[in-house]
């Protein structure tokens, strides 16, 4: 099977030439994960599609995909207790970069998190004061709302 027809056939072919582009065929489908589809522009609704169908391909619910492993490279998605959810994205100490935003993965923040199962919520302390907020992972609705 063609990625092509497998797009035509999700009515998502305007995705061809994105993974074409970026040499994804059907032998890659299975290693696809939410964070890559949108990184490769994907929209939500669309990438949820994909997902379903990539699991039905393995012969099971998307349920089943396999969490990422949370460390240095991750993007844990967050939501604070306002329920405004952000990412927060975990680098190496030699890949700081104070201007392009991330944490370092041996910070009270990334440490936090990463012992963090989906759903969790994290407290610690910030120079704002006691921030908690709820960890969520790609593949997973966040908790409707923080209980105090």
């Amino acid at each position: 099977m063609e990625i092509a027809d497998w797009l035509r056939g999700l009515s998502l072919e305007r995705y061809a030439e994105t993974f074409r582009d970026n040499a994804i065929d059907v032998a890659v489908l299975p290693e696809l994960s939410e964070s890559d589809l949108e990184k490769l522009g994907v929209l939500l609704g669309h990438r949820k599609i994909m997902l379903r169908a990539i699991a039905a391909l393995l012969g099971g619910a998307a349920e089943n995909i396999a969490e990422p492993v949370p460390g240095i490279g991750s993007d844990p998605t967050v939501a604070d207790e306002s329920g405004a959810e952000g990412t927060v994205s975990i680098v190496g100490v030699d890949e700081l970069d104070p201007a392009r935003g991330g944490v370092s993965g041996i910070s009270p923040i990334a440490t936090a998190l990463l012992k963090a199962q989906v759903g969790d919520v994290v407290t610690m302390r910030t120079p704002r004061g006691t921030e908690c907020w709820a960890a969520f992972w790609p593949f997973r609705q966040p908790s409707p709302a923080l209980s105090s």
